[in-house]
């Protein structure tokens, strides 16, 4: 079958590109999502192991509690049932029900916290000391609905935006006079 120059013969060769082109980004757009999703679990930085690093220590400590304390409620609600009769309690307390309510109760969580909090002090001390000298400082002023950047030394304020070069080490001063601002 011959086209005719100007026919709809090659009006679909001219389309073949134009779909081929259009197929092409289509598939570049699928693909990129097939990339990983990104994982606060997966640390890639020196400060963001040692975050991690406290996470897990975290979630270990409150899973094991988890555990103990429903295998107890386990424990408790079968032994009720084997002995379905109600015993008379009198007035004291069994010894080693007050040793579990002392020691799960208060022992255990204050000795817990306080490993939490010196692992915390040591990741703190350990993330706010700078690796390498800042070679800019950039103070920023919170105001009530925005924020005054400013670069000393520069002569450069902005509001609401702080640009910084990328790979160096830059100290960040917040302040503030009115009222509490997250950053």
């Amino acid at each position: 079958m011959r086209h005719e120059p100007g026919g709809r013969g090659n009006r679909t060769l001219v389309l073949r590109p134009t779909r081929l082109a259009a197929f092409a980004l289509l598939a570049v757009l699928v693909f990129t999502g097939c990339a990983g999703a990104p994982s606060t679990l997966d640390p890639h930085g020196p400060g963001a192991s040692r975050v991690a690093g406290l996470w897990w220590f975290l979630f270990i400590v409150s899973a094991v509690v988890c555990v103990v304390f429903i295998a107890l409620v386990v424990f408790g609600a079968m032994r009720r049932q084997k002995n379905r009769e109600i015993p008379e309690h009198d007035a004291s307390t069994p010894r080693w029900a007050r040793n579990l309510v002392i020691g799960g109760g208060v022992v255990f969580p204050v000795l817990i916290l306080s490993v939490l909090w010196v692992m915390t002090l040591h990741d703190m001390a350990a993330l706010s000391a700078p690796t390498r000298p800042a070679r800019l400082t950039v103070q920023v002023e919170g105001y009530q609905w925005w924020w005054r950047v400013s670069y000393p030394g520069q002569g450069i304020v902005t509001a609401n935006e702080i640009h910084v070069p990328t790979g160096q080490p830059v100290r960040v001063v917040l302040t503030t006079n009115d009222v509490n601002h997250s950053f």
